[in-house]
């Protein structure tokens, strides 16, 4: 069982590195959590360990905390667990553990400054959401685009030489980071398919 934990908080770590993401480690101790105020950027991973500092849960649901801006827990009391979220929405979000009310945290998520990881290097793309296609406009150079799952898996490419439209008709709806780069320059910004 722990064994298994830990191969799901080293995967959790891993695919943060992979897409320049990071992931941030929130302990249970035994009547608190460490670090209890934690500010990250949108788009980060956290994952929560209880390694056997009492039993506990995490509850950062909209029913117990109406102004968090999405749901996020693992509802079970257990005294011996890992648990990990992706947060693509910013906002201030409370939880707590139910079996211990006063056991609170807070997590701030904060919007990324800018749209492009090199300023002199502008992407404009819409509509975001979309329900279909995406126009992508972009400088000379701009060699292709990349649709990503949350997990980190590769649904969609695009050669911008050939085309500047992606169709994402086919997109489930949910959360995705395009991915557009060429002549060393990256740029990365969530989209969402509704």
């Amino acid at each position: 069982m722990i064994m298994k934990q830990l191969i799901t908080v080293l995967f959790a770590i891993l695919s943060a590195f992979a897409f320049g993401q990071t992931n941030h480690t929130v302990s249970a101790l035994t009547m608190s959590w460490s670090p209890f105020d934690l500010t990250i950027d949108q788009g980060d991973s956290v994952t929560w360990i209880n390694f056997n500092q009492g039993s506990h849960n995490l509850n950062g649901t909209t029913v117990t905390f109406p102004d968090n801006p999405q749901s996020f827990g693992m509802p079970v009391i257990s005294t011996n667990w890992a648990y990990g979220h992706r947060f693509n929405v910013s906002g201030v979000y409370n939880y707590r553990c139910d079996q211990h009310p006063s056991m609170l945290g807070k997590l701030t998520v904060v919007a990324p400054a800018g749209i492009s990881e090199n300023e002199d290097w502008l992407i404009k793309y819409g509509p975001n959401p979309t329900s279909g296609k995406i126009v992508i406009q972009s400088p000379d150079g701009c060699d292709n685009a990349v649709i990503y799952n949350l997990p980190g898996e590769i649904i969609l490419g695009q050669d911008l030489r050939s085309s500047k439209e992606m169709d994402l008709s086919t997109l489930q709806k949910g959360v995705y980071f395009l991915v557009v780069s060429g002549e060393g320059h990256v740029f990365r910004e969530q989209l969402i398919r509704e």
